[in-house]
């Protein structure tokens, strides 16, 4: 097959190369031929200087998994990390699109922690976490693996962090609660009942607590001292909470290191981070 070096159309059709018959390998040939004019091309164009049928210019580009030429065109005139412009993965999906839609949300996902949170909310919650007692974090569910890589980040900064991540937990230690604890409230939706229970019986205790929740208008985040908003980024069939745990990863990584140049004011500190962490250079 000819090719023009490591172009995005070359890229594109040695993903799928294997599943052209050869009436479609023509169309490809062709294309690679003539990809500065791909743009102006019509499907009878295309049909005519390939020597293949119309029918066999469509089969071609819904076997890089699209509708026809013209989201075809729309794909490569704006780039995988254009998502705004292609369709939603749906159960028909190819792999080609689920990689490169579900990758460019993904990152979509993570732009949006920056985005849709200001720096005096990061700044808050990690002056909150920095002067807590004992960090409590906790979550239900889906959120369980964030609240445990809350858990190991946090706890390697020598602060005292307990993970809170079932009912019985939660209504264990909801009356011992003291003033100088903080909450830290993982909750995509932010209405899970037992949670929110949780938050507002550490309110009534003066305990302080930092949501982490796509939904700033719900019931645990109207209820909490800061909140950091996560990314409610559709990915398959309006499933959501899957990309925003991403983006929850990425607010976590943010305080970590905030809250570790914050102890690291101190010098006997930053030498045994230094002596222990696996992350020598990530903090200079």
């Amino acid at each position: 097959m000819n090719n023009k070096g490591n172009s995005k159309l070359q890229v594109l059709i040695e993903r799928n190369i294997v599943d052209f018959k050869e009436q479609e390998k023509k169309v490809a040939n062709y294309l690679l031929e003539h990809e500065d004019e791909l743009l102006k091309l019509s499907v009878g164009e295309i049909s005519y200087g390939a020597n293949v049928s119309k029918a066999t210019v469509v089969r071609f580009c819904k076997s890089l998994g699209f509708s026809g030429l013209k989201e075809f065109k729309i794909f490569y005139q704006s780039g995988s990390t254009s998502v705004d412009e292609v369709e939603e993965l749906d159960w028909s999906s190819k792999d080609t699109q689920i990689t490169e839609l579900l990758l460019a949300h993904s990152v979509k996902a993570i732009e949006g922690s920056l985005f849709n949170n200001n720096s005096s909310s990061f700044t808050r919650a990690a002056d909150i976490l920095m002067k807590a007692k004992n960090i409590i974090v906790i979550g239900v569910g889906g959120s369980k693996i964030i609240t445990q890589y809350f858990y190991t980040e946090i706890s390697r900064l020598g602060k005292r962090v307990t993970v809170l991540a079932d009912h019985f937990e939660l209504c264990q230690i909801q009356h011992n609660l003291q003033d100088e604890d903080v909450i830290f409230c993982i909750s995509c939706s932010g209405e899970t009942k037992d949670l929110a229970d949780f938050v507002i019986k550490a309110k009534s205790e003066n305990a302080s607590v930092v949501a982490l929740t796509n939904n700033p208008d719900s019931t645990i985040a109207k209820n909490a001292d800061v909140i950091l908003k996560a990314t409610p980024e559709n990915s398959f069939m309006d499933e959501e909470n899957m990309l925003s745990r991403l983006s929850q990863f990425s607010v976590i990584n943010a305080l970590f290191v905030m809250i570790a140049v914050r102890c690291g004011k101190d010098e006997t500190f930053r030498n045994e981070f230094d002596r222990l962490s696996n992350y020598r250079n990530f903090i200079s």
